[in-house]
């Protein structure tokens, strides 16, 4: 930023005066006083939190090939999907570097359990998310004619 003018009255900065800040990631430098007088410099990236952003999962039907694939931001990618508690229905697995719950599933109702996504960072951060799949039903189709009346 330009000095004051002569006057004592601060001068307006430019636009091009101001520090470029990036778009996707801030990188921020902490001053810390020490009892001794010394001053120690912390400094590095800054990411957004670490979040689960699939808010829901398609249903399923029973015997039928299933696929899903859970997304995360923040952090520091690649990310690690785990299950942290519950059961998926029965047939799925979940792909833990990829997110992508797939199978076919072989035992009808709903199943409740929570995704837990670690990012890369040192120290590793982590974030959660309740999410269930319902599984319906075989799909009908009949197919065929009809005799008689």
């Amino acid at each position: 930023m330009p000095a004051a003018a002569d006057s004592g009255e601060a001068k307006k900065a430019d636009a091009h005066d101001l520090p470029r800040i990036p778009t996707k990631r801030l990188f921020i430098c902490v001053y810390v006083a020490n009892g001794d007088g010394t001053v120690s410099v912390i400094d590095g990236p800054v990411s957004a939190p670490l979040a689960i952003t699939t808010a829901a999962l398609p249903a399923a039907t029973l015997g039928t090939p299933y696929t899903a694939t859970l997304a995360a931001t923040g952090g520091t990618p690649p990310y690690r999907f785990s299950l942290a508690a519950g059961d998926l229905p029965a047939g799925l697995t979940l792909n833990q570097s990829t997110g992508v719950i797939s199978g076919t599933p072989v035992v009808s109702g709903t199943a409740d359990f929570t995704i837990q996504v670690t990012d890369t960072a040192s120290p590793a951060k982590t974030a959660a998310r309740p999410l269930s799949i319902t599984t319906g039903d075989c799909a009908r189709t009949v197919t065929g004619t009809r005799h008689g009346p």
